[in-house]
């Protein structure tokens, strides 16, 4: 019993010497939370430099009535200038009385010259930093990052809570852009078969508020297309709905389309989409059949027959507007000269033979293949009507 009570204690004391404790901890109270980042390339008495804005939670210990310490935060703004992007980054350092702390930043923004110009110094900087999480949401404004950062949010309580909310869900649920981590598109750009897109972040001023206001707010809506690691053009909101036809395998989502028959406008909600890319080689000629399958409900009828008679008739009509969507999307890809859907990826991992010719001039090969897209659109239901309404004159 003695030698077992001898050895327990030589054990304890060796866990207490060898423990490493929490030497390098930081401590809350110590740091600055960066919760957001703006890059902007901007120009100043004709010198160009780097700025950077960074949205961050102030903490603050207070004593309640009972001596017990309590807690409040505010989300501040700060901006940095300087030549290189670390040191506009020491720029905003200096100011501060607590050690900024990236790590639990959810969003970061690239301005439009930036991107138009220096996508690559912005990205050897996100991707080199220790404290910068792959999956944080990647964004490129229109316009400059600073804007963004300057707006107030509408439904939470901070602006970048905000942007971390319409970049990661909102925005491609409802079919308004696309979601794209760090990770994500330095693998776009490092690859040698396909370009990037980003989602799009602009200002906006509130439907309710008057123009007089200087109320502003921002919305994730469209996406930026890059051709290497350049900039080169944006998608509107349709065009934007094509590319998440032709590219993305999403479900339970709410997309919902505006579709015309005969004359009356209806919505098609639309739940679940998938694609599939097709290389077809005929001799030399290469083409490629994109197949769409999408399913969903019609709730606003506008006064359409909704009937097993009528709804093959209806689904082709949906369908048609979702390969309008998607040609408008293929012809802004040529346009732009970037293959940002992913046609010559398909054609590298399915024909790597082929692929190995077109290798050298691979988006000149893209711009001038066709592309046919055949569309099936499925409704699942009505709501809770079949036929329309007869109401009463």
């Amino acid at each position: 019993m003695k030698r077992r009570r001898a050895l327990e204690s030589c054990l304890s004391i060796c866990l207490i010497l060898f423990a490493t404790g929490c030497w390098s901890g930081r401590e809350v109270q110590d740091l600055a939370i960066i919760t957001s980042v703006g890059i902007d390339r901007i120009s100043e008495d004709g010198i160009d430099q780097w700025q950077v804005s960074a949205r961050m939670i102030q903490s603050t210990i207070t004593t309640g009535g009972g001596g017990a310490p309590s807690g409040s935060s505010q989300e501040v703004l700060m901006q940095g200038k300087g030549i290189t992007i670390e040191d506009a980054v020491g720029d905003v350092a200096k100011r501060l009385p607590r050690q900024p702390f990236y790590a639990h930043a959810s969003t970061a923004i690239v301005g439009e010259k930036a991107a138009r110009e220096k996508t690559e110094d912005v990205l050897e900087v996100l991707t080199r930093f220790v404290e910068m999480r792959f999956r944080v949401n990647l964004l490129v404004a229109r316009g400059d990052a600073f804007s963004i950062l300057q707006t107030e949010p509408e439904m939470a309580k901070t602006n970048s809570k905000e942007s971390k909310s319409m970049a990661a869900d909102t925005a491609k649920l409802a079919g308004l852009s696309g979601s794209v981590n760090l990770s994500e598109f330095a693998q776009w750009l490092l690859s040698p078969d396909r370009d990037a897109v980003l989602p799009e972040i602009k200002v906006i001023r509130p439907q309710e508020k008057s123009e007089a206001s200087v109320s502003k707010t921002q919305v994730v809506e469209g996406l930026g297309v890059f051709r290497g690691a350049r900039l080169v053009g944006w998608l509107n909101r349709q065009e934007t709905q094509g590319y998440l036809f032709l590219t993305q395998k999403l479900s339970g989502v709410e997309i919902r389309l505006p579709v015309t028959k005969g004359g009356r406008c209806f919505t098609y909600f639309i739940h679940k989409t998938k694609s599939r890319i097709e290389p077809q080689l005929t001799g030399d000629k290469l083409a490629y059949l994109i197949r769409i399958e999408t399913a969903g409900a019609i709730i606003d009828s506008n006064g359409l027959d909704l009937t097993a008679e009528t709804m093959p008739e209806v689904e082709a009509d949906c369908a048609g507007s979702i390969r309008e969507l998607a040609l408008r999307t293929i012809r802004q890809a040529k346009e732009y000269n970037s293959d940002f859907l992913g046609c010559s990826e398909k054609l590298h991992r399915s024909e790597p033979a082929v692929w190995r010719e077109i290798a050298p001039h691979w988006r000149e090969s893209f711009r001038a293949a066709d592309i046919e897209v055949e569309v099936t659109a499925k409704v699942l239901n009505t709501g809770k009507l079949g036929r329309k309404m007869e109401l009463k004159q």
